[in-house]
């Protein structure tokens, strides 16, 4: 697993993987600029932010092998709601975690190997808005 806060590239005997982030970049808010173009680290959790003017965060995932996966938006602030979005690499909704209130959302699903996109929209605003993302196989 990569130490939350930095890039990773690690190396596992006779594989290589990719890089991935672990790091919120903005913009992010369209599909075209997921996190700065890399992927999120499996496992590897991120911390984000939106704002008045910037409601939407875009994270790209790459699913390597068919399976379970479960994504965790955690760490809300009271009072701000969000939603969770899980969208296929042609940008079209595979499935939405919209719990009414400032309660964590999780995805849990199975899907084939590929890309795939999470959106983290807020609904509301509650001063600092931070939250905690997080994308593991199951």
């Amino acid at each position: 697993m990569v130490q939350p806060g930095r890039k990773g590239n690690s190396v596992r005997p006779g594989r290589v993987r990719a890089a991935c982030e672990v790091l919120d970049h903005e913009p992010n808010n369209y599909f075209l600029e997921a996190n700065g173009n890399l992927p999120l680290c499996e496992g590897g959790a991120v911390t984000g932010h939106v704002a008045p003017n910037d409601i939407d965060d875009i994270y790209r995932m790459e699913v390597n092998t068919s399976g379970i996966v479960r994504i965790d938006l955690t760490h809300l602030p009271p009072g701000a709601d969000y939603d969770l979005y899980l969208y296929n690499a042609d940008r079209g909704e595979v499935t939405v975690a919209n719990t009414t209130g400032s309660g964590n959302e999780t995805i849990r699903l199975n899907i084939p190997n590929g890309r795939y996109y999470i959106r983290v929209y807020s609904r509301t605003y509650a001063g600092v808005n931070t939250y905690r993302l997080q994308w593991v196989r199951e």
